[in-house]
């Protein structure tokens, strides 16, 4: 299906309400939506569409962590189809111990958390059950002296496997 009004510079100012249509840029999902009296703002593109659930779970989320790691002065390079991409990879399911929690409950976690200088990077973010992310709290994931290694080595080796082919990208 071709997406109704593709890019930015073919949207003519509106001023009656129309039906619109396209596909999420991320999971694919066709989403329709209407606009009253639209015109191009100045310096966004607005012709970016995410569907609800990319949005609040990927979007949101991306755009809160990458604003934490500029403050801090760490890199900050993650994109959203990156990050889509590690769900897809765990099949939307915690990096660590590979619980499938509900989709609500999967948040953004950093391997190196952003206090031990890891930043909000492609090899270095994952999908995490919110206990998982709460029990590791800002550990080095690979010492094997805590308690988080003892439960989830072979997660976390998983993991770091994954990062490491990230790296290399």
């Amino acid at each position: 299906m071709v997406a109704g009004y593709q890019f930015c510079d073919t949207i003519p100012r509106m001023t009656k309400q129309y039906r619109l249509f396209n596909n999420c840029q991320i999971c694919g999902e066709i989403i329709y939506y209407s606009m009253i009296g639209w015109q191009k703002a100045s310096g966004r593109n607005l012709c970016t569409i995410y569907c609800g659930d990319c949005r609040f779970f990927i979007i949101l989320p991306v755009n809160n962590h990458l604003s934490r790691a500029r403050l801090v002065r760490q890199p900050a390079t993650l994109t959203f189809q990156e990050y889509a991409d590690a769900l897809v990879y765990f099949k939307f399911r915690c990096a660590y111990c590979g619980a499938k929690p509900t989709y609500h409950s999967l948040v953004l976690e950093h391997f190196i958390s952003i206090d031990l200088g890891g930043g909000t990077t492609a090899d270095n973010c994952i999908p995490a059950c919110q206990s998982c992310n709460v029990s590791k709290r800002g550990k080095y994931p690979l010492d094997e002296t805590t308690e988080f290694w003892k439960r989830n080595k072979l997660g976390i080796l998983e993991v770091k496997e994954y990062l490491d082919t990230k790296k290399n990208v």
